[in-house]
């Protein structure tokens, strides 16, 4: 109910009210634990401390009423129950007080990235050769009546010799110059692109500035 139609306190409420879920109910707290971290989720943070998710708990089943190792109970039977059914996962970190909750979906999404990141650095094998990649270089610079700049043509080799990079740079550094130039190196390799940005305004800035459609 709360991933497609209502907020915690109006589900909570009728759980309780019309199906006689009690307030102790391990449904009801791994249920409190997944919306607290999905609600952490939603404001950009993928894991929280036990700490925090504490205090997130503690707001969401309004426990202002009981003591403090009641409290203390109640919230670390909420993260057992979540974790026992699988929708929070425990990870070791590496700061003090040790280990960081997360809801399981945004866990295997970033663990799924962060492994699709390392497979493509774990590989290097270049797009073009040395000289291929001068002559696309030249003839971009041919085209567009551009010279490139050193670091523009360093961030260019670095794209056809990695099949993963990231390319950075303050406003009017260059970066769409190198851009354009990055896709006549996967064109002159023989690769389809299919550039992709996190916002519809981005996306319509690389549309516009190399003239392929972006998503």
């Amino acid at each position: 109910l709360i991933s497609f139609a209502a907020d915690w306190e109006t589900t909570d409420r009728l759980a309780r009210e019309t199906f006689g879920i009690g307030e102790d109910d391990p449904r009801r707290l791994a249920g409190a634990a997944e919306e607290a971290l999905y609600a952490a989720f939603d404001t950009g943070h993928t894991w929280v401390s036990q700490a925090e998710l504490h205090a997130r708990l503690g707001r969401l089943l309004r426990m202002g009423v009981l003591g403090a190792p009641s409290k203390t109970e109640l919230m670390e039977r909420c993260i057992h129950q979540a974790q026992a059914n699988g929708s929070l996962v425990r990870t070791e970190n590496t700061k003090p007080n040790g280990q960081r909750l997360h809801a399981s979906g945004p866990y295997l999404m970033e663990a799924a990235v962060a492994h699709a990141i390392a497979t493509r650095i774990s590989g290097k094998q270049p797009l073009l050769n040395a000289a291929s990649l001068d002559a696309v270089v030249q003839r971009y610079q041919t085209q567009t009546g551009l010279q490139l700049e050193p670091s523009q043509r360093q961030a260019i080799e670095l794209a056809n010799g990695h099949a993963f990079a990231v390319i950075t740079g303050g406003a009017g550094t260059g970066k769409t110059t190198v851009l354009r130039g990055i896709f006549a190196v996967y064109q002159a390799a023989g690769w389809h692109i299919y550039p992709m940005a996190l916002s519809g305004r981005a996306a319509r800035r690389i549309g516009e500035a190399t003239g392929e459609v972006a998503s």
